[in-house]
């Protein structure tokens, strides 16, 4: 007993070494089965986006089957392209890459800057709520889509504002933030120029510095943006017209906003907004009690920095909270915001008897798991999860259980713990468990079926057929080339067509393969 007081004692006094644990923990558990589900959601469109420039070898002009894709500009394409052509491989591992990085880097970039600002203890609680969140943990970490990658871009942006603010640094304040967003633009468009501007304008009245909106420094700040903006799309003009990317880009921008949505549903959507997210940010949707504390709030508020970051929340959630077709995902970069104020509440917080329940909660759960690791390799869960994998997840469990009761002025570390076996868990069993029987899997076989079958040979899709992306890109994929579109039948060439177009051509069917989104066959032929 002694020597288990002597360990606890011993991490309590040297923390820093559970913060990286932690971290490389984290690591280690995000990158586990990461390539094991097919791509799903987004996915395909990014991928395929990305491999399309890689066959055409031509990375100013997206498309999609050959055609002119506007819906996104390419920067986070030519990251995946990069990262395929880097490896040599294009799987849905090395795919996922460029979302999980990003995530362990905005982490740690949350505790970075929060430790300058609050103590390192709400810095890494803050940092670690944004990784372990609901939302993250169990969905948005799986997926290769490019809401983690802007968002960090996003936020990076936020604190270069609040920092040259404090400074008073407006070069830095107008340039750098106008260099992010330049880069966040070539990710995913006209919401980095919302965000760009709701903040700036928010920030230089609060601060009672409106007039630096007329400052040389701003209008270095806007050619910078201008001339890299500017610079892509003069290149993509050399190749085909700029006349789709406005419309497109603004319809991508308005389609989800009250704009475009019926009355009654921004109602319903204003109403709900609030309750989503208490679910996707859940379990530390809990920690708003230490905010009803008033003392709290004032401490919190007398923090120059933590002032303006609520500020910046603020002004730029109205934009989703009005927004009746928004995903969660859009919202990342304010997440790390509210987790930051959160944890400094809680540190602050001197209600014990609240922190002892949501503390027995988390040591129910850590006891669960650790029970789980015990008896789950002897039974038959259709998946492999044998006896070392059960006592790693016990052990873990059993850490993070030990860190809640046992340390001292570190508690809250074992929260963290204790949710990186969840993920761990999940990554283990949940996510073969989601293979087993997932038609997603069989779509991918089929797809590359029909691609190698078809491997140097001439391949067209006829127009009707109305392939998903997700079976384009692993026939493409596969014969590394793109499938492209055809409005008629070409002899001597295969061909994929619907039920229809067999019967009406009386072609011989050589494959078959299943469409996930609309239920049907479509055939691979040869047109004689």
């Amino acid at each position: 007993m002694k020597n288990i007081n002597l360990f606890w004692k011993y991490l309590d006094e040297h923390i820093l070494l559970v913060y990286i644990f932690s971290f490389l923990l984290a690591s280690l558990v995000f990158l586990t089965n990461l390539g094991m589900l097919p791509l799903f959601a987004d996915e395909p469109t990014r991928a395929l986006v990305a491999i399309e420039m890689m066959f055409s070898d031509n990375y100013w002009v997206p498309t999609l089957q050959g055609e002119f894709y506007y819906n996104k500009p390419p920067l986070y394409n030519w990251i995946i392209a990069g990262l395929f052509t880097l490896t040599g491989s294009m799987s849905e591992f090395i795919f996922r890459l460029p979302s999980v990085i990003p995530l362990l880097l905005f982490g740690l970039t949350i505790f970075i800057w929060a430790k300058k600002h609050v103590s390192s203890a709400a810095a890494f609680l803050g940092a670690s709520m944004f990784v372990t969140c609901g939302r993250i943990l169990i969905y948005a970490s799986l997926l290769g889509h490019i809401d983690i990658f802007y968002s960090w871009l996003v936020f990076l942006s936020f604190i270069v504002f609040t920092e040259s603010l404090n400074a008073k640094n407006w070069w830095k304040f107008f340039v750098l933030t106008y260099f992010i967003a330049s880069i966040s633009f070539l990710c995913k468009g006209l919401p980095t120029v919302v965000f760009q501007g709701l903040t700036i304008i928010s920030l230089l009245l609060y601060s009672k510095n409106f007039k630096k909106l007329f400052s040389l420094a701003h209008a270095t700040g806007i050619l910078l943006f201008s001339i890299i903006v500017g610079g892509y799309f003069y290149m993509y003009a050399q190749h085909n017209s700029l006349e789709g990317w406005a419309s497109i880009l603004w319809e991508q921008s308005a389609q989800r906003t009250v704009i475009d949505k019926p009355w009654y549903e921004s109602l319903i959507h204003i109403v709900k907004f609030p309750l989503e997210h208490l679910y996707h940010l859940a379990p530390w949707s809990l920690f708003v009690i230490f905010l009803w504390k008033k003392s709290v709030r004032t401490s919190i508020w007398k923090n120059d920095s933590l002032r303006m970051l609520a500020l910046i929340l603020i002004v730029n959630i109205p934009v989703y909270w009005l927004s009746p077709g928004y995903y969660p995902r859009y919202l990342f970069m304010l997440y790390p915001i509210v987790f930051i104020l959160l944890a400094q509440a809680y540190m602050l917080s001197t209600e014990l008897k609240s922190k002892k329940i949501i503390h027995g909660i988390f040591i129910g759960i850590g006891g669960l798991l650790a029970l789980s690791g015990l008896v789950l390799p002897f039974i038959s869960l259709g998946v492999d999860f044998n006896l070392f994998k059960g006592s790693v997840l016990c052990m873990l469990s059993l850490l993070g259980v030990g860190a809640l009761v046992y340390l001292k002025a570190h508690k809250y570390v074992g929260l963290v713990l204790v949710l990186v076996t969840v993920r761990l868990a999940f990554s283990w069993i949940g996510i073969p468990a989601k293979l087993n029987g997932n038609r997603d899997l069989e779509y991918k076989t089929e797809a590359q079926a029909i691609g190698k079958k078809t491997k140097g040979e001439r391949l067209k899709a006829i127009r009707s057929s109305s392939l998903n992306h997700s079976t384009i890109f692993y026939i493409e994929r596969e014969r590394k080339e793109i499938l492209t579109h055809t409005a008629g039948v070409w002899p001597g060439e295969f061909h994929i067509a619907s039920e229809l177009l067999v019967k009406k051509h009386n072609f011989q069917k050589l494959d078959s393969l299943s469409i996930k989104f609309e239920g049907r066959e479509l055939y691979l032929v040869k047109a004689e």
